[in-house]
């Protein structure tokens, strides 16, 4: 088995707790940076370098509540960039159910996106 490090630093990582067990499955890693529940955020600023890219690997910059985004390595040379993004709501199945306010909409994308 290859040997593998994370190297976590700041506040974020206070309190961190880590799953060491081996798996067969897909493993991920995530790391949360805990906010007071009335706080109001406007945006936030993220970096991830993937050191290593071995293919099938997907790297999570960003996972929120009802989505996520990232890079995905396709193979050698291909690299996607994926963001998605969920309906609010409770209903995972039939969005007829969801109110439109709780829909996700596309409001602009650009030329090859």
């Amino acid at each position: 088995m290859n040997s593998v490090a994370w190297l976590l630093d700041g506040p974020a990582v206070e309190g961190a707790h880590f799953k060491l067990k081996e798996r067969r499955n897909v493993a991920s890693g995530l790391m949360n940076y805990p906010l007071p529940r009335d706080e109001k955020i406007q945006w936030f600023y993220n970096e991830v370098t993937a050191v290593t890219v071995p293919t099938s690997t997907f790297y999570l910059a960003c996972g929120f509540n009802r989505g996520y985004f990232g890079m995905q390595v396709q193979s050698q040379s291909e690299r996607r960039i994926i963001f998605s993004a969920w309906d609010g709501g409770n209903d995972g199945v039939d969005r007829s159910q969801v109110a439109s306010d709780d829909r996700v909409q596309l409001i602009a994308k650009g030329a090859g996106v």
